[in-house]
C-alpha cells in the first residue's frame, strides 16, 4: 500500500494506491515524475480532516511531450461549414501532428479527427503546443 500528495501547479490531493495495485504499477512512481492516473475520488470526511482523497486504479508515467498543433477560429460551426472540408484537402498529412481547433466563441478546444503537416504554421492564429 501506497499514499503520496499528487500536485500540479494549481493544487494538490492525497492518493491512496492498495496493495493489489500498488504490486501492478508501484515501481512506476518517482518523486518528480508526470503521471496520468485514473481512478476515483473518496469525499467522506474523516476525523483528522475533510480532505478529498483520490483512490489510484492505474497509473502510467508520461515518457516525453506530444507535439501538437493548436488553431484558434472565430467559430467552429462557421470552420466546419465553410471551409474544414477544403482545409483538410490542403492540410491533411497521414503522419502529421495532432491538430487542436481553439473555438473562440465557445471557448472550447476540439480534437481533430485528421492529422496535419506543419505547414499549417504559416496560417494566422496556428501554433505549436506541446501536450502532457
Amino acid at each position: 500500500m501506497c499514499f503520496f500528495k499528487l500536485t500540479d501547479k494549481t493544487s494538490s490531493v492525497d492518493v491512496c494506491v492498495f496493495a493489489k495495485k500498488y504490486a501492478l504499477f508501484g515501481d512506476k512512481i518517482e518523486e518528480g515524475a508526470a503521471y496520468i492516473i485514473e481512478g476515483e475520488f473518496h469525499d467522506e470526511i474523516s476525523e483528522v480532516d475533510d480532505k478529498l482523497s483520490f483512490f489510484a486504479n492505474s497509473i502510467s508515467i508520461v515518457e516525453e511531450k506530444k507535439k501538437a498543433i493548436i488553431m484558434e477560429v472565430p467559430s467552429y460551426a462557421s470552420f466546419h461549414i465553410d471551409t474544414e472540408n477544403e482545409f483538410i484537402n490542403k492540410y491533411q498529412e497521414k503522419n502529421g501532428r495532432t491538430f487542436y481547433i481553439y473555438d473562440k466563441a465557445l471557448n472550447e478546444i476540439r480534437i481533430a479527427k485528421y492529422l496535419v503537416s506543419e505547414n499549417v504554421l504559416n496560417l494566422e492564429y496556428t501554433r505549436k503546443i506541446e501536450i502532457i
